[in-house]
């Protein structure tokens, strides 16, 4: 048996297109934002515990004030923009997941690597109606591929999609091969006991 490796050109390998790749439920958006101003809620409160326990200058209250004030809108203006790109695509044979606004990014996870599939749901997701999947691969530590912000009946039917493509697909690399029949013996020829064959009509 010979062993190749031939190189791949560019223009060969299939591509993730953006068709390929479904968006995300807007309720995400909610989540992400609803998230940021909590935070910024908790740090508001230790700020406002620290000044009146320390007895700070008035520029310097303001000045720590402001400074999670901005670092929200940094937070809210960057995930509004991003939203727009994140989304998850399901083909033949891998799962993707893309995300990012000013360093974008696209995973993909083939399914000959999928060990298991999880979907978890948080406090605020629920009520939302939304879910998490989370793919692993065998011999991670954790989830290699996270799909965010699905309604509860997809992120059921992804996982199922993914789950049942993967059984299959184990199930076809596991079968044995079927077995090797040989073809009849030419006439005149050596037959199974290495006695030559008569022609047909001629015994």
């Amino acid at each position: 048996m010979s062993f190749s490796n031939d190189a791949l050109r560019m223009e060969d390998i299939p591509s993730l297109d953006e068709g390929n790749f479904l968006p995300l439920h807007r309720n995400l958006l909610t989540v992400r934002l609803a998230g940021s101003v909590i935070a910024f809620v908790v740090i508001a409160i230790v700020v406002a515990v620290v000044t009146a326990i320390a007895g700070l200058s008035a520029w310097l209250i303001a000045l720590l004030t402001a400074a999670p004030l901005l670092l929200l809108a940094i937070i809210a203006t960057t995930t509004v923009l991003s939203f727009k790109y994140w989304g998850y695509a399901v083909r033949e044979h891998d799962v993707s997941v893309r995300h990012g606004v000013l360093l974008r990014s696209a995973t993909s996870v083939p399914f000959n690597r999928v060990q298991h599939v999880a979907v978890n749901t948080g406090p605020l997701d629920r009520m939302l109606g939304l879910a998490t999947v989370r793919v692993f691969t065998a011999g991670g530590s954790g989830a290699d591929l996270v799909i965010q912000g699905l309604p509860t009946d997809t992120a059921a039917t992804l996982k199922d999609t993914i789950s049942a493509t993967v059984a299959a697909q184990s199930e076809t690399e596991a079968a044995p091969p079927g077995p090797t029949i040989a073809p009849p013996p030419a006439p005149g020829g050596p037959g199974p006991t290495g006695e030559p064959t008569s022609p047909p009509g001629t015994d």
